[in-house]
């Protein structure tokens, strides 16, 4: 079971502050606490990257951090809300103590390119772009995964500089008043240059993906930011 956190910090708290706090504080109680966790992402908004080439437009972004949480399942009758509410959410309380918000979403991983490994305990090398997406109008869960499986090859294609590339499918909100995102996509890039100058593998190539983009996805909805990444466990 993969779980996906999108994490803001609370009013008048200073996002650097507030991003050292939930890596060396918050994160270990996560680890310590969570029982059945196989895997752990923390994920800091705190790349601004200088872009060769501009990216698609991002709507207003609210968040200064992402986690992902894998949770090794035993084959009981309890239901993902159940395990996340017993096993997760008690820990993800601890974020109120800085008036934090997060919005948990199960998810389905699905790795479209796989050519980066990350060791564990460390801050990565590179950086993420990642993307939280609602579907186009007229598109359901059908028919916007679709578009979205499409575009993967031609994303893998284009991104010369991306080594890893994973469309998280959300299955269900697990927290009140979590936003309808439909996915949240993370691609690799193994170094800040990799995203800023090899985004794209052609000029032409950044309109091909802009306009393959817009036929699955709502771009007034769409929500991109950039990552360092600790892969904790």
């Amino acid at each position: 079971m993969k779980l996906i956190s999108l994490i803001s910090r609370g009013p008048g708290h200073n996002r650097a502050d507030f991003q050292q706090w939930l890596l060396r504080e918050h994160a270990p109680a996560v680890l310590k606490g969570v029982e059945r966790l196989s895997h752990y992402v923390v994920h800091l908004n705190d790349v601004t990257p200088k872009m060769a080439t501009a990216p698609l437009d991002s709507a207003p972004i609210p968040y200064d951090a992402v986690t992902e949480m894998w949770i090794e399942e035993e084959g009981g009758t309890e239901t993902e809300v159940e395990l996340y509410n017993a096993l997760v959410n008690p820990m993800m309380q601890g974020l109120d103590a800085h008036s934090a918000r997060h919005h948990s979403y199960l998810v389905t991983e699905l790795i479209q390119k796989d050519e980066q490994r990350f060791a564990v305990g460390q801050k990565a090398p590179g950086v993420n772009l990642v993307s939280a997406i609602t579907w186009a109008e007229g598109k359901n869960n059908q028919t916007g995964r679709q578009g979205w499986r499409k575009h993967g090859p031609l994303a893998c294609r284009v991104h010369v500089g991306m080594t890893r590339y994973v469309q998280n499918d959300v299955e269900l909100a697990l927290t009140p008043g979590a936003p309808g995102f439909n996915g949240v996509a993370v691609l690799y890039f193994p170094a800040l240059a990799d995203l800023e100058q090899r985004l794209y593998d052609t000029p032409q190539n950044a309109e091909v993906i802009a306009a393959d983009v817009k036929s699955f996805v709502n771009l007034d909805k769409i929500v991109t930011f950039y990552t360092s990444q600790y892969s904790l466990k």
